[in-house]
């Protein structure tokens, strides 16, 4: 856990009325969070900033740790953050896709090849219109719901399901037959 993470859970646990819930609620939701803030920014940095803010501002609300409304209410503050910080920096491109793949070590043949499904994927990805590729990562990244999704992107449950198969049908069409391995993780997924 980094420093500041530590400095913030301190803060958190002033902030909770001792019973711990803002700290199973960091601890459940602060990756994904920051993962999802840093599609906005491009900047681990400034998504750190309005993951801090989505949760000092839940410290202020009624919620607990296993109320179902939590996870879904997290993203929205912290993608109506993201918007309103973005509105005040000028004009940039939302929900950008970084151009890096994760850490990982492939040693063998298998593990190079689906090093390059991934890296498929992620460009099919990458590809997909702004708002389809953020009702992607919230299904997939998220593990949200139709009905949280739409909660968070102040979207119908339809809109978000029209928004999700469009997506699916996209990165199918781009993977195409020749990458069946790719396609068929796509395909399991929808």
């Amino acid at each position: 856990m980094n420093p500041e993470t530590k400095d913030f859970m301190a803060q958190t646990e002033t902030l909770a009325v001792g019973d711990g819930w803002a700290v199973e609620a960091l601890e459940r939701f602060e990756g994904p969070l920051l993962a999802y803030a840093r599609r906005f920014t491009g900047d681990l940095d400034a998504a750190r900033d309005l993951v801090q803010d989505a949760f000092l501002k839940l410290c202020e609300q009624p919620l607990a740790s296993d109320d179902p409304r939590l996870g879904p209410w997290l993203f929205r503050v912290c993608r109506n953050r993201a918007i309103d910080r973005l509105r005040k920096e000028g004009p940039v491109h939302l929900w950008e896709e970084p151009d890096r793949m994760p850490d990982t070590a492939f040693d063998t043949e298998r593990d190079a090849e689906t090093r390059d499904e991934a890296a498929r994927l992620a460009e099919g990805l990458r590809a997909l219109p702004p708002r389809q590729g953020e009702a992607v990562w919230l299904k997939f990244r998220g593990d949200l719901s139709y009905r949280q999704i739409a909660e968070v992107m102040d979207e119908s449950v339809s809109n978000v399901g029209f928004l999700l198969h469009t997506a699916i049908q996209d990165l199918r069409r781009r993977l195409g037959e020749k990458h069946a391995h790719a396609r068929t993780a796509v395909e399991e997924a929808s």
